[in-house]
């Protein structure tokens, strides 16, 4: 799952991205996971992204609660 934020202006992007990544320590304990904090440098937009192992094609997982 990811969130990718893009807001067409680079720098609002960025700007929203770092304010979500100066929160990441309350935004993990929430969701009970680890986060990818992904920049994207080369691109306009950033990513926020929760990797689990798996496919879509597998079996029905139990809810986080």
């Amino acid at each position: 799952m990811e969130l990718y934020i893009d807001v067409y202006d680079e720098i609002k992007n960025k700007a929203i991205f770092e304010k979500l990544l100066s929160q990441a320590r309350e935004i993990e304990s929430v969701l009970e996971a680890e986060l990818g904090w992904e920049r994207l440098p080369e691109r306009r937009a950033s990513r926020i992204a929760w990797y689990r192992n798996g496919a879509i094609t597998d079996g029905e997982r139990p809810c986080l609660r």
